[in-house]
């Protein structure tokens, strides 16, 4: 660990300069590492989720991640081709614990979890 950790220095790259150029790469003979980086890609999440110094980092960054992307869904279902938009001035409240919120409910299967 102690001799790349060096070439890394040697060559001003750290562990994120490193793997973001081996992902970036359009060379062939780095398809392999690119692969493997892949495929591992979980587990990388989880030993840094494991280890106690990265766990908060990863953790907020998992929930910002998250939030990000239902906000995005949401925005996505709100557009018109969707069928959710309603006149929030003449809605009951009735209207939406009813028929509104299965209407929703299913759009959300379909749409949304479709792409999960």
């Amino acid at each position: 660990i102690s001799q790349i950790l060096q070439v890394l220095q040697v060559n001003n790259l750290t562990i994120l300069t490193f793997l973001e150029g081996v992902l970036s790469s359009c060379e062939h003979e780095h398809s392999a590492a690119q692969e493997h980086i892949i495929r591992d890609t979980e587990i990388m999440c989880e030993s840094l989720y494991q280890h106690p110094k990265t766990r908060p980092h990863v953790l907020s960054w998992a929930m910002v991640t998250v939030r990000t992307q239902l906000c995005n869904e949401i925005k996505e279902l709100t557009h018109k081709r969707h069928g959710l938009r309603f006149r929030a001035t003449s809605t009951t409240s009735e209207q939406l614990e009813g028929t509104f919120m299965d209407f929703i409910s299913e759009k959300v299967k379909s749409v949304v979890l479709g792409r999960w």
